[in-house]
């Protein structure tokens, strides 16, 4: 039987790399649009993955007209090959 706390923590990982990819690449996205984007998660999940990406040290803020972003424009997401 697989470990199932690994494939989750894969799918987290995976789903960390995705939002500052789009956070980074596109403007105006917002919770919904995020969740969207990784696989149709809940709004809740990005929300504690956006937590989790904070408490890691990115400094990522909301903005009602521009959504999501980095605070600082010469960010460098997270290389996928760590």
């Amino acid at each position: 039987m697989p470990n199932q706390n690994k494939t989750v923590y894969s799918d987290k990982l995976n789903r960390l790399f995705k939002i500052t990819t789009l956070i980074s690449n596109k403007d105006g996205l917002r919770r919904q649009d995020l969740a969207d984007h990784c696989g149709g998660v809940s709004v809740k999940t990005i929300s504690r993955d956006i937590r989790a990406l904070r408490d890691m040290g990115y400094e990522i803020v909301f903005d009602n007209n521009s959504g999501y972003q980095f605070i600082d424009k010469n960010f460098l997401p997270i290389k996928k090959n760590f």
